[in-house]
């Protein structure tokens, strides 16, 4: 699954969280990243994020993983580690 780390919190326009959030499957979330379901095409992101400045986000792939190899901790209690 991917993610999208914002890297700058500054730069980085609320409605675009908002367009995101309405148009695309929005698995998990924290204060700086969103996490995508496992089903959701990753070109309609990409479009997407050809509007954004390249150096304020990052895309992870992350995948689950329990609370012993946990590196990020979702919203939801759930816990994730970058591939």
């Amino acid at each position: 699954m991917k993610g999208l780390l914002i890297t700058d919190r500054l730069h980085w326009h609320d409605n675009w969280s908002s367009h995101l959030g309405k148009t695309m499957d929005i698995r998990d979330s924290s204060y700086n990243l969103l996490i995508f379901g496992e089903k959701q095409p990753i070109e309609p992101l990409k479009s997407f994020l050809k509007k954004v400045p390249g150096n304020i986000y990052r895309l992870l792939e992350l995948e689950p993983a329990d609370e012993g190899s946990c590196e990020i901790m979702g919203d939801s209690g759930r816990c994730y580690r970058i591939r």
